[in-house]
Parts: C-alpha cells; sequence; structure tokens
C-alpha cells in the first residue's frame, strides 16, 4: 500500500512539474514541513542599461520605473519597500572585451524603495555606460 501511495506521489508530482516547465513556471519542492521564508524570495530582479537607463529584458519583475540620472547612474524604484537594507547581488556584462572591466556600485536607502546603481570603470573609477543586472532580496514592509 504505501509502494502505491508513493508512486501515485511520483507520478503526480512529474505531471505538475512538466505542465509548470511548458508554462515558463518554477516548481519548488520544500525538502521539509517548514515554510520558506519570504526573505528567500527576491524582492526584484532585471537588467538595466545605462546607457539608456531602460530596463533590457522580459524577464524582470518588482521594478516600478528606473531614471538615467547621467552616464553610469541609474536609480531604480521597486514594486514594493524593504525593512532595514536589502541584500543586493549585481553583475556587469559586457557586449565586447573592450567593456568587460565595468564594475556595479549600489547605494541603497534603509526602509526604501530605490536603489542607485552606478556602472564604473575597474581600472580609473570613473563612471561609464554599460549593462548590468541585479536580484534584491530583503524582507518586505
Amino acid at each position: 500500500m504505501k509502494k502505491i501511495a508513493v508512486l501515485l506521489s511520483l507520478l503526480l508530482l512529474s505531471i505538475v512539474a512538466v505542465s509548470a516547465i511548458a508554462a515558463d513556471k518554477v516548481v519548488v519542492v520544500p525538502l521539509n514541513s517548514s515554510r520558506v521564508q519570504p526573505e528567500l524570495v527576491p524582492l526584484a530582479q532585471g537588467e538595466i542599461s545605462t546607457y539608456t537607463g531602460n530596463i533590457l529584458s522580459t524577464g524582470h519583475y518588482g521594478i516600478s520605473s528606473t531614471v538615467l540620472n547621467g552616464t553610469g547612474d541609474v536609480t531604480v524604484t521597486f514594486t514594493s519597500s524593504w525593512v532595514g537594507y536589502p541584500a543586493v547581488m549585481t553583475g556587469s556584462w559586457a557586449t565586447s572585451a573592450l567593456t568587460s572591466n565595468t564594475l556595479v556600485y549600489y547605494n541603497a536607502s534603509i526602509n526604501s524603495n530605490t536603489i542607485r546603481f552606478y556602472t564604473k570603470d575597474s581600472a580609473s573609477g570613473a563612471l561609464e555606460n554599460g549593462y548590468f543586472s541585479f536580484v534584491v532580496f530583503g524582507q518586505k514592509q
């Protein structure tokens, strides 16, 4: 009887996983019965151009608006505010080897919903235009 229950559970899980994959969805299966902490789910993610201040991909979420402040300087406003300071992961990417030395810096405010991102040349520290991606984690207000 236990074998049948296990097989039915696996079959149901595979049907849900396959239909979710077909719909470009992510299926999370917890390994224990405790709930997933909300802080582990990103508040926002996206790809930004500091040439234009525009969001680059259709895979972004949690972004309300962007403002280009100047060369290599973009402010991103998010749909949710956080408690304290958020954890932010960034990375720059290049369209050629000539622009591969770009670093991303950011300035996030406490209990806010905006982050100012800067793309800089790693050698000189001067602001320069580029492309970067980010993920923001934190506790929602």
